[in-house]
């Protein structure tokens, strides 16, 4: 027992004669006090209590600005290389099919109302409206052919310009027919008053006669909402503008998701110069 109050004696005198904390009475050591003049750029420096005040600004001395600048060019012209070698290559000669080239006749790149149809809209148009090679009469099997090659659309009518119906897929109102023949004369009065089939309203997004079309707008989502497309043509007419002296007859059908205007009128389109403009 003495023994070991001894080595307890020996322990705490031994502690004593260290030195706490590194003799600066804390964790770090305290700056002194300033001693002269400050310098100009003392308030850049964070007195944080130490010895050793950091700078505000953080100094990142081991690559000088000539360094990094050429780090910066090195890197940009990585970019220039690939932009140039894919340039040489000429991508388009890879492209494994052939490259679309779409022609705008005259007659059609004046339809709006500023006497210019320009960008996608003059594409679309003229798609719309190229010549069919091939022409049947209307009075041979229309009922036939529209469900067979308009089977898609949830709705196909087929009516002439004194309101008479030839084909229906569905149930139309007494008037619609002869409202829908009317959205082919004043443009504004078109959009005002909207399509109607089968008691559903459609907004008029494009009016270029003998093409206007539109989509639903009541429904909630914007991906489930119906288009619409009515075409008018002169039956026993050559061309398929709207003023070739014959009768006109009209075909409106409707289309649901996934199928966009793009794909739909000139399926339509084809369908009334091959069916509905010819010669009965």
């Amino acid at each position: 027992m003495r023994g070991l109050a001894a080595l307890a004696r020996r322990a705490g005198a031994a502690r004593q004669l260290m030195v706490v904390r590194g003799g600066g009475g804390g964790p770090l050591a305290k700056p002194l006090p300033p001693s002269q003049a400050l310098m100009e750029e003392d308030e850049l420096i964070w007195d944080d209590g130490t010895a050793n005040p950091e700078p505000c600004l953080d100094q990142f001395t081991q690559v000088s600005k000539y360094g990094a600048l050429g780090w910066l060019l090195g890197g940009m012209s990585v970019f220039g290389v690939v932009g140039f070698v894919a340039n040489a290559s000429q991508p388009e000669k890879h492209v494994p099919w052939a490259q679309k080239v779409v022609e705008v006749p005259p007659e059609v790149a004046n339809y709006n109302a500023d006497g210019i149809v320009g960008g996608w809209q003059a594409k679309l148009v003229s798609n719309v409206f190229r010549e069919c090679p091939r022409r049947v009469p209307m009075a041979s099997g229309l009922a036939d052919h529209a469900k067979q090659l308009l089977g898609d659309f949830s709705r196909v009518v087929v009516f002439g310009g004194a309101g008479q119906q030839l084909y229906a897929s569905c149930k139309v109102l007494p008037g619609e027919l002869e409202q829908l023949a009317a959205a082919f004369g004043d443009r504004d009065a078109a959009i005002q008053r909207g399509l109607h089939l089968e008691g559903r309203r459609y907004e008029v997004h494009r009016h270029h006669p003998p093409l206007v079309y539109g989509r639903s707008v009541t429904d909630c989502e914007p991906e489930l909402s119906t288009g619409i497309a009515v075409v008018k043509v002169e039956r026993g007419s050559s061309g398929s503008g709207s003023n070739g002296g014959g009768e006109s007859v009209y075909i409106a059908a409707t289309y649901e998701q996934p199928h966009t205007s793009a794909q739909a009128l000139p399926r339509l389109q084809d369908f009334a110069q091959r069916f509905l403009a010819a010669d009965g």
